[in-house]
């Protein structure tokens, strides 16, 4: 094909992830990565990502969002697997942000999701981000937003919705 081994393993290592989608970054001395959770595949695929231990983190934030490019209706967040769901959870800090963070926060209840708090359940996110940022106890957020919450979620920390 005329690339060269070097050549490949070069562009490997420069390749970067398209925002949202595996993007990673540090907000107020807080790693931060993004993974567009947008339907049950692409949320199921996550969750067995942050289950096989691929991603090391100590704080989940789902945000769920009803806007026109998400669409009004979020029921299929009831095809997310629960025990995946229930799984990727343990023994970490939940937030639930979004236009429908009750619904998100129903769905984690249903999962069985433990240590829900209902301080870290908020529509706003730049309070939500505010009190992850206040944390000792928290370095490391994997944030599962749907496409509109992701716009949202960059702009508020990185000032800017794409690249």
């Amino acid at each position: 094909m005329g690339y060269s081994k070097e050549n490949i393993a070069e562009k490997l290592n420069t390749f970067e992830a398209a925002y949202g989608r595996g993007e990673s970054f540090v907000f107020q001395d807080k790693n931060f990565t993004i993974l567009l959770a947008k339907n049950p595949a692409s949320f199921n695929n996550n969750l067995d990502l942050i289950n096989s231990g691929k991603f090391s983190v100590d704080t989940l934030f789902f945000i769920l969002n009803d806007n026109l490019p998400d669409g009004r209706d979020v029921s299929w967040i009831y095809d997310i697997h629960p025990e995946k769901l229930s799984d990727a959870c343990r023994s970490k800090n939940i937030f639930v942000g979004g236009t429908r963070y009750f619904d998100m926060a129903v769905r984690l209840n249903y999962a069985s999701v433990s240590g829900l708090n209902e301080d870290n359940l908020n529509s706003n996110l730049t309070a939500l981000i505010k009190k992850i940022a206040g944390s000792d106890k928290i370095m490391d957020v994997l944030i599962l937003p749907n496409y509109s919450s992701m716009l949202e979620i960059r702009r508020i920390l990185l000032g800017r919705k794409i690249l």
